[in-house]
């Protein structure tokens, strides 16, 4: 795959493949990879599915050559039954899809991605998110709806950017006070 030198995107939305090679971070024009569910989840039972469900283990079915790409603009790793991201991504991502997975937690990773647009991590199991979040200026759209959150962080109008913010279906009770200077 080293050879696909002007290869953009790769989406593998339906099939079961269980690895990726270490060359395709070689590639300097691939800006988008997708995979979901089926990919990579073959080792992935029930019962293991269970355990990755309630934190009782970590995901590490993923191949972490994907977090080595260092072009990747978009990274969809939905519905892939992941609730674990690795603590460094080399990517200057712009895109993030993690939506219908089992993450508990934001990952401390995605607080150092800078360039990071748009979050989805709609339909997970994510109770609070941390004040890191703030660090996330130009973060334009942030998806967190089907969740466990009850409350955001006073900070959050610190991502002035943010143009969407989408939270229906979480345990919301109050919103902080700076919450009217988003979007300005």
């Amino acid at each position: 795959v080293a050879y696909c030198q002007e290869l953009e995107e790769v989406l593998l939305w339906g099939n079961v493949i269980e690895s990726l090679p270490d060359t395709l971070k070689e590639l300097p024009k691939l800006k988008c990879l997708a995979i979901n569910y089926r990919s990579f989840c073959s080792i992935v039972d029930s019962y293991m599915e269970g355990l990755l469900r309630k934190g009782q283990i970590q995901s590490e079915h993923i191949p972490p050559v994907i977090f080595e790409m260092p072009n990747l603009d978009l990274l969809d790793l939905q519905e892939t039954r992941i609730n674990a991201l690795p603590d460094t991504c080399v990517g200057k991502l712009k895109e993030f899809y993690l939506a219908k997975n089992f993450f508990q937690t934001m990952p401390k990773v995605i607080m150092t991605l800078e360039s990071l647009r748009v979050l989805d991590m709609s339909s997970n199991m994510i109770s609070s998110l941390p004040n890191s979040i703030g660090k996330l200026v130009n973060l334009e759209i942030l998806l967190l709806n089907n969740n466990e959150i009850f409350e955001l962080p006073s900070n959050i109008d610190s991502i002035t950017g943010l143009k969407e913010l989408v939270l229906f279906t979480n345990e919301l009770r109050t919103l902080p006070e700076g919450i009217g200077k988003l979007g300005q």
